[in-house]
């Protein structure tokens, strides 16, 4: 009886020695891991900040070039001298062989020459311009509107203020396809990310996949709404359930905003192991 005693008191020590020897590790490791969860998720957050600004360059890079174009074309000598006859053909030709478009309008909905339709054509009316357009004419700066549909083509334009001969209020604008933003922005596009450009109004301009299905629709509501501010990061599931990891940047000039979109299973568990990369998943349904 006594030995048996004995023993579990022996068993139960060399238990508790065990014990004080292993939980201590145990916990250890816990932070450890709890940290390098932690230094992942920085990793990846800065990564996709990262991302998506280097893709507000791309973009706004073209959006510039684009304005580039018509501000060559304001300086016709068809311009100063209001031969709009002149200034349409020159234009013909500046666009020709692309899927470029130039239209002079006014401030109103008055188109005064457009390069798809001959000049002296009845012209359609132009969209409206919003209050924000209006004070970026009078200070002088281009314009770069939101994604709307040509002949069931989404295209984009971007304008500069021109002034008439008689000091008419004119702008010339430029437009392209919402295809030619997705194609200068892919070879940017790093392996495994899925990116989307947002106009100023919350809709799809480009996508670097699936995006003739998407551009020119509408993003959800709870995706928009953690755009705020220049920007940030923020994690959402998917219409699949999948949790995403988004970086964004807005841009001043444009007001377009830019996203870098991967799957959060493309970082690494916490237990050390890589997780499966799944296929990037529309930014906008998260």
């Amino acid at each position: 009886m006594g030995i048996e005693i004995a023993s579990s008191v022996s068993s139960i020590y060399l238990l508790g020695l065990i014990t004080a020897a292993v939980v201590p590790v145990w916990l250890f490791a816990a932070y450890l891991l709890a940290q390098y969860a932690f230094n992942e998720r920085a990793r990846f957050e800065s990564e996709a900040l990262q991302v998506a600004r280097q893709m507000s360059l791309v973009v706004e890079g073209e959006l510039t070039n684009l304005a580039t174009v018509v501000e060559g074309l304001s300086k016709s000598a068809a311009v100063a001298a209001g031969d709009l006859m002149t200034l349409h053909k020159e234009a013909v030709r500046l666009v020709q062989g692309t899927h470029r478009v130039i239209v002079l309008r006014d401030l109103g909905r008055h188109q005064l020459i457009n390069t798809e339709m001959p000049y002296g054509t009845a012209l359609p009316p132009a969209s409206g311009l919003s209050a924000s357009d209006l004070a970026k004419f009078k200070s002088n700066l281009p314009i770069v509107n939101s994604v709307h549909a040509v002949s069931g083509e989404f295209r984009i334009d971007v304008a500069i203020p021109l002034h008439g001969p008689k000091g008419e209020d004119w702008l010339l604008a430029i437009s392209v396809p919402t295809a030619h933003i997705r194609d200068v922005m892919m070879p940017a596009v790093p392996e495994g990310w899925t990116i989307g450009v947002g106009d100023r109004e919350g809709a799809y301009a480009a996508r670097s996949s699936l995006h003739e299905e998407m551009t020119g629709k509408p993003g959800l509501p709870e995706y928009l709404k953690k755009v705020a501010g220049r920007s940030g990061t923020f994690t959402s599931r998917n219409f699949q359930g999948v949790t995403m990891l988004a970086g964004y940047y807005r841009s001043g000039a444009s007001n377009w905003f830019y996203t870098a979109n991967v799957p959060s299973r493309s970082s690494r568990h916490p237990s050390g192991d890589l997780w499966q990369r799944s296929p990037p998943s529309p930014w906008w349904r998260c």
